[in-house]
């Protein structure tokens, strides 16, 4: 998850002028911004306005890339893994699945007029957080949003799974390009300044649950990072000189990370763009089984309300609202009974 040091604040502050430029935006979030419950990052609601709860991610409650993190139940033999529960919202009635959505921001760039979006690549790294028994992501998959890169004069392709423990992916790209005589572009469809446009998503599936000592959590976490790839991320204009794309992969807090070159195949972030997390509901203190000293988790749950965070709706909710009540109960029966695959 992103972070920012204290004293990288402050040395933001004092060399704010002479940052590098950034143009757009590339971030990954849970929710596809349908405008539906729980899925707008334009309009937040409940417990996207909370914040994650898990410290440097809270004060980016609300904000863009406040879902950066995509929380998994593993898959277990009395399928405890399949229920309506939150955060669901993939519609699948499967907690062992969910997704990524990759959103771009594009900023305007005054100098050039009539400008775009023409080519966005890039690749999708997935690494291990630690060494150890731990759960495991079964496998992944990419798809561009039906909806961009459609017309005549543009064209996508998904790119591949890249076989590995954790799996990676290779090879999204997608392009647009003029249609028409001389340098006025034909914009219609396309990336122009604004936003949030939802290029595509990551399909995650968790693998079967492990048991493990203190720490399994964390060792059960999974750092993504978006990084530039042949096709390059590039910006045409009808007037004026775009120049490279300085592209911030992900938000650390509410501000756009260090941009990188667009034009430079293999740029990336230093900090994840992302985590995956697969860890069983109820299992507060994560360290793999579900046992009596995960109740204060459920009792400060239970108490947040309509405060509730992201972190607290996931592991204890047992409906399809992310708030915890006497309703969700029934959870902690289920998981004390959930055994090993």
């Amino acid at each position: 998850m992103k972070k920012t040091l204290i004293l990288s604040c402050a040395l933001a502050m004092v060399l704010g002028t002479v940052a590098l430029a950034q143009d757009s935006v590339i971030w990954l979030d849970v929710r596809d911004n349908s405008g539906a419950t729980y899925q707008s990052i334009t309009t937040p609601v409940v417990p996207f306005t909370n914040g994650q709860g898990i410290g440097e991610s809270a004060f980016n409650a609300g904000g863009r890339g406040d879902g950066q993190i995509l929380r998994l139940n593993p898959t277990v033999s009395n399928n405890f893994h399949i229920r309506n529960a939150w955060p669901n919202f993939d519609g699948d009635g499967n907690l062992a699945t969910g997704k990524l959505h990759i959103f771009m921001d594009v900023a305007d760039k005054p100098a050039v007029t009539g400008d775009m979006i023409s080519s966005v690549g890039f690749n999708i790294n997935i690494a291990d957080n630690a060494a150890g028994g731990r759960n495991r992501i079964a496998t992944i998959d990419y798809a561009w949003n039906a909806a961009l890169f459609a017309e005549a004069n543009a064209g996508k392709v998904n790119g591949a799974i890249v076989p590995g423990n954790p799996p990676s992916w290779a090879g999204a790209k997608a392009v647009k390009v003029p249609v028409v005589a001389g340098p006025v572009y034909n914009t219609t469809n396309g990336l122009v300044p604004g936003g949030p446009y939802r290029l595509g998503a990551l399909t995650v599936t968790a693998g079967p649950r492990t048991a493990g000592a203190t720490g399994h959590a964390a060792n059960s976490t999974f750092k993504v990072n978006l990084a530039v790839n042949n096709l390059l991320i590039t910006r045409v204009g009808s007037a004026g000189t775009p120049g490279d794309e300085m592209v911030s992969f992900g938000y650390v807090g509410a501000t756009p990370d260090t941009p990188v070159n667009g034009s430079t195949v293999g740029a990336t972030s230093t900090a994840p763009d992302a985590l995956i997390v697969i860890q069983m509901k109820a299992d507060n203190n994560g360290n793999g089984t579900v046992t009596g000293v995960d109740s204060p988790g459920y009792n400060a749950a239970f108490t947040a309300g309509n405060a509730i965070k992201q972190v607290q709706a996931f592991l204890w909710n047992n409906n399809t609202t992310p708030t915890v009540t006497g309703a969700d109960s029934p959870l902690y029966s289920q998981a004390f009974a959930a055994p090993l695959p």
